[in-house]
């Protein structure tokens, strides 16, 4: 678990992304199949949106929400949507896209719409498009004379992307001329400063796209000092590298090459110099398709093939795919703990604790970094070890600090014959000793808190080894007493108001200061009077499905700027294909939600068995929601901007995006794993809590950028062990 901290700018972004060309203007959508979600009559069906008809029209039934969509066929570019109202218009609607007509990605929204013809400018890609309509202007339904989807005439799911995939990412070389030519010249989107090599031969430049893509253009813009032979390559972990081109001919000035490929890393390797100088490159540019974006199938649940006191080996079925597996990952109760090839389909995870119960999956991966929903679950119990010497007692414990609600401690490091493990806290009472904290591996010292002010603890501390042997207590015992008088604290003292049987992941303080919170995995929202500790179900959320691992129905928040006038639920949950944020109104005075009001807001998120994110938090000023969102176990997500995975996300209560996000969709944040916490400070500063195996670094904003912007990074404000949080279902 991390603490960082997020500023929450508003202004004077420096976005580093490079600018996207104009999608050629092409109707896409005349004559293609379509679907609704009602039509007013059958003669107003919504083919007649895109028969090229303006006196042809489709109209919905008259109620919120409705949709037209249409399907173009494959995966296309998108540019530009016109839309032709009838007098029945959409005052809230969004555009939305999507590669299989479930999950959608909005790439318009307004609320203040004008009827008319509306020739709105947008940018996505996907072979569905849709209006959601969320609000008529008008009693009737939602009718439009065409529905007009322009973008480019090639296939943008296999089409080669006009974006520089490459500019502005890190960038290394075998040798520099000199300071002033480095490699990152390469890659810097100025066609003014360049990379040169060393005067030898080979020699070679890469860059780190940051993702696994597919990629097909290379354009390299020389320097007088040219290649003659060199290799185009590329890398899921520059270490192992493919060519995608090679010449023995090169001709140097702006060489243009279309290749097909995918890696996270590329490179240019130059074997013959045309020159007694370098390699020399005023830019290198990258471009990418979408490619393949079909996920494999999920792999066979695993069998055991042997198991150890400290490991367990595995073996599954092979997952299908559309193109070819690549790899797989393997996990116990969602930490990686192996990875093989393709074609391998066994593994062992090492570094196992005896006696100890573990659930293994597997997930599939394929060359474009597309990554499966995991297989069935194998419950494994390894055995204990023939370890039976604990270890010795730990050193006189002394506290380095005390307050009102919190004891700091340390002692003498244990030693074992095989190793410590950790430590357990424990405050003897009446001669009886009761847990009251934990440190993980050989760690000699922790932190206790939430204790009560002006209370006295009397402290010990044994050692445990990985066969759960645990030594005999630290001796003397350590008394020590709380600080407080009057209390002057935010928090004094923590009292228990009520318990639940089910895993309590998202929980708000309504105005009257009774309390809301969500069971993640039977669905229902709680309220609980805190006086009293009676409770009551509201209701069931809808659409919810658990993934047998972290997700469920997870986030719950209320507005704090219009919760009394308009009681929206904000909640965010894993539904059957994806993870979405959605609103659902509460009624105060029947103590219940309101039937048929949800509202979903955002879609796409994908979703797996761990990593699926759920935290939301409402600025302090109510005007924009943001949300945590996992990277469903897809490393590469949290690195594409274009993905909703591995992100902090923002939007605006009616689900639209804000127009200064930095990347034109609910994106805020990127580079995260599983952010698991969301809180605002007194400075209305965003701190954002990760979650994750061991201790990071954390990506940093430079001055008036927004934080999705990084280029250096900064140690976390607090990191604690996985090991010491995993318990506890608000982190792990």
């Amino acid at each position: 678990m991390v603490l960082v901290s997020v500023s929450t700018l508003v202004a004077g972004y420096l976005i580093l992304m490079s600018p996207t060309a104009e999608a050629a203007d092409t109707l896409l959508s005349q004559g293609r199949p379509t679907a609704a979600s009602s039509t007013e009559n059958p003669g107003l069906p919504a083919a007649n949106a895109v028969d090229g008809n303006t006196g042809t029209r489709w109209s919905s039934a008259f109620s919120d929400p409705q949709w037209l969509q249409v399907d173009l066929g494959t995966s296309h570019l998108v540019s530009r949507i016109v839309l032709t109202w009838e007098t029945a218009y959409g005052k809230a609607f969004q555009l939305q896209t999507s590669n299989d007509g479930t999950a959608w990605t909005t790439i318009y929204s307004t609320t203040t719409g004008t009827g008319g013809v509306q020739d709105l400018a947008v940018s996505g890609s996907g072979r569905y498009v849709r209006m959601n309509g969320t609000q008529r202007a008008t009693p009737w339904g939602y009718s439009l004379w065409e529905f007009q989807v322009f973008g480019s005439a090639g296939n943008g799911g296999d089409g080669c992307g006009t974006a520089n995939a490459a500019q502005g990412h890190p960038a290394t070389a075998s040798s520099t001329e000199n300071a002033g030519t480095p490699a990152s010249a390469a890659v810097d989107g100025n066609a003014g400063t360049r990379w040169s090599s060393g005067f030898s031969d080979p020699q070679w430049v890469q860059v780190d796209l940051g993702v696994t893509a597919s990629i097909c253009q290379v354009v390299l813009y020389w320097e007088a000092a040219y290649a003659t032979a060199y290799q185009i390559q590329v890398s899921a972990d520059a270490v192992n590298w493919t060519s995608i081109y090679s010449t023995t001919t090169g001709t140097g000035g702006t060489q243009t090459l279309n290749v097909t490929g995918a890696g996270r890393y590329l490179r240019m390797y130059g074997t013959a110099r045309a020159t007694p100088y370098g390699y020399s490159l005023w830019e290198i540019t990258v471009h990418t398709g979408s490619g393949d974006s079909t996920p494999p199938g999920p792999p066979g649940t695993p069998a055991l093939v042997s198991v150890t006191f400290s490991s367990v080996t595995i073996g599954w079925s092979a997952a299908s795919d559309n193109v070819g597996v690549t790899g797989y990952d393997v996990y116990h109760d969602g930490q990686l703990c192996a990875q093989v090839n393709g074609a391998t389909l066994t593994a062992i995870c090492n570094n196992l604790n005896p006696n100890v119960t573990y659930g293994f999956y597997v997930n599939a991966r394929d060359a474009a970094g597309n990554v499966s929903q995991p297989s069935g679950t194998l419950t494994v119990t390894t055995p204990p070890s023939n370890d039976h010497t604990p270890p010795i007692a730990p050193g006189a414990v002394h506290a380095t600090a005390v307050s009102s609600s919190s004891i700091t401690l340390a002692w003498t490091a244990s030693t074992d014959d095989v190793g410590v493990t950790g430590y357990t806290i424990y405050n003897v009472v009446g001669g009886i000793p009761s847990k009251i904290g934990v440190s993980s591996g050989n760690n000699p010292g922790a932190m206790l808190n939430a204790l009560t002010p002006r209370t006295a603890y009397h402290l010990q501390v044994t050692a445990l080894d990985a066969n759960r042997n645990e030594s005999t207590p630290s001796t003397p015992v350590l008394d020590v007493t709380t600080t407080g008088g009057d209390c002057t604290q935010p928090v004094c003292a923590v009292t228990q108001v009520g318990t639940d049987d089910d895993v309590v992941w998202g929980l708000v303080t309504l105005p009257d200061g009774t309390i809301l919170y969500n069971q993640r995995d039977v669905q229902n929202i709680v309220h609980l009077n805190p006086s009293t500790g009676t409770k009551t179900i509201v209701g069931t959320v809808p659409n919810v499905q658990s993934t047998d691992g972290e997700g469920g129905l997870t986030g719950l928040e209320i507005n704090p700027a219009s919760f009394s006038a308009d009681h929206w639920l904000y909640l965010m949950h894993t539904s059957p294909t994806d993870n979405r944020i959605v609103r659902i109104r509460y009624d105060a005075a029947t103590d219940s939600l309101v039937t048929g009001s949800e509202q979903i807001l955002v879609t796409g998120i994908e979703r797996n068995k761990f990593h699926n994110g759920g935290r939301l938090r409402f600025s302090p000023d109510g005007r924009y929601l943001f949300a945590a969102a996992g990277d469903a176990q897809n490393g590469n997500n949290a690195q594409n901007t274009a993905s909703l995975n591995g992100k902090v996300l923002r939007i605006n209560p009616d689900g639209s995006i804000p127009p200064d996000n930095p990347f034109g969709n609910a994106v805020w944040s990127y580079g995260h794993r599983n952010p698991q916490g969301l809180a605002f400070d007194s400075q209305g500063r965003l701190w954002e809590q990760e979650f994750g195996t061991r201790r990071t670094r954390w990506p940093k904003a430079r001055a008036a950028e927004s934080p999705s912007s990084v280029t250096s990074s900064t140690s976390p404000a607090s990191a604690v062990p996985a090991c010491t949080a995993k318990s506890s279902p608000e982190t792990a």
